[in-house]
């Protein structure tokens, strides 16, 4: 036989083997055609028919290290949540399952975080898909980020859902893209958002703002404020606050930003001004300006004192100030103010609905956390469990219970055999009516 024919034989060989491979990819499912379209090809016009090695995998997601009562806690959280029927309550389930899904991301147990999203049944799935594109963004992995990014947007096409969810979804995909440096794709999805959205973006802008940028992100920002429209102004002003945050170093600007903030709030109820002074004093603390981190959390404090506030929502508003105290350095102001509100909870407890008093109790818990004072936090806890508890309807204590389970873990606060039985006692309750 001739070099020409066999030659000849050869070519015909390969032509057939890349043949039959393109078949076979063909009924590879979308994932797969994707990786192998990332894979290194062969020069066109190259005379051997070469196979292409597969692509090597991502690296599984893993979990960071944690306490076992951490790891415990959190079980009990999921599974409490997801015993929430999902047919009438899936609203309820979906927003309890999320808030452990998040809170699982803040102790970086990525893997379980992604498996827990999977069983999530409505658009809060794709937040979580964004809170974990987010994640990898803020760690620089664009690839981890690109998947769950595309995970998200899967979710909002999703025919018939509300505006308003898609939109929540839609902002979260954006702040993650603009993360990546993608601004100019991440912008398209806040095109026409509903007016709850607008203005979220601006906030993550605000993280990654160059000097160069910060007169036109302030003018953007002041746009937003003049249209006088509540949700579009709250969100500048939180955007204004990131600003505060990211040019803490530069005293001018900071104290443009602190006059803009406070210039620009009277519409705004007086629970989010003490929200945000109780975060300008913790950039100051952060800033080692103790003494102008106390003036913020005193104009905070009067706030709340001369409020009209039921128990239940006073509560947390002075749980935030008092641990804010303790880490500027006042720890017996601090104290004494946690120690106040537990006695206004005891004395006013039967004014307060049944169903708010775990969630007014959970975060003076997690000031008496901060304050490094465990032991009175794992009390504060306990009570919390007994409150929420207390219901004859399972679902608010299903949800009341996650919650304090994902705080103990988050806030590190290891719960005695006591507490732990307390806790398996009152999921073991769960059932009907729910």
């Amino acid at each position: 036989m001739t070099v020409i024919k066999v030659n000849k034989k050869l070519s015909m060989l390969a032509a057939a083997c890349v043949l039959g491979l393109a078949l076979i990819l063909t009924g590879c499912d979308k994932q797969t055609a994707d990786n192998q379209a990332d894979e290194n090809q062969a020069a066109e016009g190259n005379a051997s028919a070469e196979i292409s090695e597969k692509p090597e995998k991502a690296a599984p997601l893993e979990n960071s290290q944690i306490e076992k009562y951490q790891k415990q806690l959190m079980e009990t959280a999921f599974q409490t949540a997801s015993m929430i029927p999902v047919k009438p309550h899936i609203k309820d389930r979906s927003k309890s399952q999320q808030k452990v899904v998040q809170t699982y991301i803040k102790l970086g147990q990525i893997k379980t975080a992604a498996e827990q999203t999977e069983k999530i049944l409505n658009w809060r799935k794709g937040v979580c898909y964004g809170d974990l594109a987010y994640y990898f963004a803020e760690n620089n992995q664009k690839g981890r980020a690109n998947e769950f990014l595309a995970l998200a947007e899967e979710v909002i096409e999703e025919p018939n859902l509300e505006d308003w969810r898609r939109d929540r979804v839609k902002v979260r995909i954006a702040q993650a893209e603009t993360l990546l440096g993608k601004k100019d794709h991440g912008e398209k999805f806040e095109e026409n958002l509903v007016e709850a959205e607008t203005g979220k973006l601006a906030a993550t802008k605000a993280e990654i703002c160059s000097d160069e940028e910060f007169d036109s992100q302030l003018a953007s920002i002041d746009e937003m404020i003049k249209t006088g429209v509540y949700d579009v102004v709250k969100n500048s002003l939180y955007a204004c606050l990131s600003l505060y945050e990211r040019f803490y170093d530069d005293s001018s600007r900071r104290q443009i930003l602190e006059d803009k903030i406070t210039s620009s709030w009277k519409t705004i109820p007086y629970f989010i001004r003490i929200d945000l002074l109780v975060k300008m004093a913790e950039a100051n603390i952060e800033g080692q300006n103790r003494a102008k981190a106390s003036e913020l959390l005193d104009q905070a404090r009067e706030m709340i004192a001369g409020g009209k506030w039921r128990v239940e929502n006073r509560m947390p508003l002075t749980a935030k100030v008092a641990s804010a105290r303790f880490r500027a350095g006042q720890k017996q102001k601090a104290a004494a103010e946690a120690a106040e509100e537990i006695e206004l909870f005891r004395e006013k407890k039967e004014e307060i609905v049944d169903i708010y008093r775990s969630e007014a109790l959970t975060p003076l818990a997690e000031a008496y956390a901060d304050m490094e004072r465990r032991e009175r936090a794992a009390e504060v806890y306990a009570m919390a469990v007994k409150e929420g508890a207390v219901n004859p309807n399972s679902r608010p204590t299903a949800i009341d219970l996650a919650e304090v389970c994902c705080s103990m873990a988050e806030y590190k606060v290891k719960p005695n055999e006591k507490l732990l039985a307390e806790i398996e006692e009152v999921k073991g309750s769960l059932s009907v009516p729910w």
